[in-house]
């Protein structure tokens, strides 16, 4: 600190047209500034000490804001398969709670139900049709939304009926004969798209 002032006093100048002060008064007003100077510099140091406390202080609370949010989306669970009923967007994890729609068939009375929350589903079961064509039925009068298919193939595979049934799109029910089949084992697949609410169908052996 000694050597800074020495220094400071070697180096003021003064104008030519000037008498330099007396040499106490030149020595008192170096060290005034001098000592003005070394003040400011502890002032800067310790200001720049707390701004970098503060950065770090910041740093730290964001990187604890990153990594609770990325826990918690990581952490998020639930149904997972976009054709299921209750589908969640957010899930990051399937917990096995997925539900879809059913879709029911009685041989015995040659009709069933179908029922969803929104999902998709698809079954395919046979039917026994002694006769070369058949009558369908179709309803969706208490659904909400998707569609309702149902195809029939006679007992060569070949397809002889194909009918949709969409929510807000036409007739909510339908009667149709299918066209002329080989009779014996015929197979009845059903396939509900986005379907929500309840319906229905029947066949029947002969038109």
């Amino acid at each position: 600190m000694i050597y800074q002032f020495i220094k400071i006093i070697q180096n003021l100048n003064f104008p030519p047209s000037t008498t330099p002060p007396p040499p106490k008064k030149n020595l008192r007003v170096g060290y005034f500034y001098f000592h003005q100077l070394y003040i400011k510099k502890i002032k800067i140091q310790e200001n720049l000490t707390i701004m970098k406390k503060v950065n770090l202080l910041l740093t730290a609370v964001l990187v604890g804001v990153i990594s609770t949010t990325s826990l918690t989306s990581c952490k998020e669970k639930g149904c997972t398969d976009p054709s299921a009923d209750n589908f969640s967007i957010d899930a990051k994890k399937d917990n096995g709670t997925c539900t879809f729609p059913t879709i029911n068939f009685t041989s015995a009375t040659n009709d069933g139900d179908v029922v969803g929350g929104g999902g998709d589903a698809t079954s395919t079961f046979d039917w026994d049709n002694s006769l070369a064509t058949a009558e369908l039925n179709m309803d969706i009068t208490a659904a909400d939304g998707g569609s309702f298919q149902v195809i029939i193939k006679d007992a060569d595979g070949t397809e002889v009926a194909n009918e949709t049934l969409t929510v807000g799109v036409g007739d909510d029910s339908r009667n149709i004969c299918s066209a002329s089949g080989t009779p014996g084992a015929w197979t009845i697949t059903v396939v509900l798209t986005d379907f929500n609410g309840d319906g229905s169908y029947s066949l029947s052996q002969g038109c």
